[in-house]
């Protein structure tokens, strides 16, 4: 069974929280002031080649074409999906038999969040 995870980027403080549960957030009155300073960013159950967790939010690269790829949720396809930068703009989707199948074809170098750089020029 796929272990359930996630991660936290915090907004106002800039960091990312690599262990985060849902029970984390403070409950009662505050909690929805708790959800509108961070992204929640679900594991996919996926590894890189190196053996590092896969999380929505990812910036991946192919290890043989170079290219890299954005790690989504598509609520459409209810699914992880990638998608490549370059083509972001015009919002072409991959198969998810591209990403789930061969995943260990890829490395994560970032993530949306810490490295915007990798968003850029591609």
């Amino acid at each position: 069974m796929k272990e359930i995870k996630f991660r936290a980027w915090y907004k106002e403080d800039k960091v990312m929280s690599r262990r985060f549960t849902l029970e984390n957030l403070q409950c009662g009155q505050g909690v929805l002031d708790d959800f509108n300073k961070m992204e929640i960013m679900q594991f996919t159950g996926l590894l890189d080649k190196n053996a590092k967790e896969i999380y929505e939010g990812d910036i991946i690269k192919h290890q043989d074409e170079g290219e890299r790829f954005e790690v989504y949720w598509s609520d459409i396809n209810v699914s992880f999906k990638i998608i490549p930068i370059s083509d972001k703009d015009i919002n072409q989707e991959l198969e998810d038999i591209t990403f789930c199948e061969n995943s260990k074809e890829f490395e994560v170098i970032g993530n949306i969040y810490e490295n915007k750089d990798l968003l850029k020029g591609v």
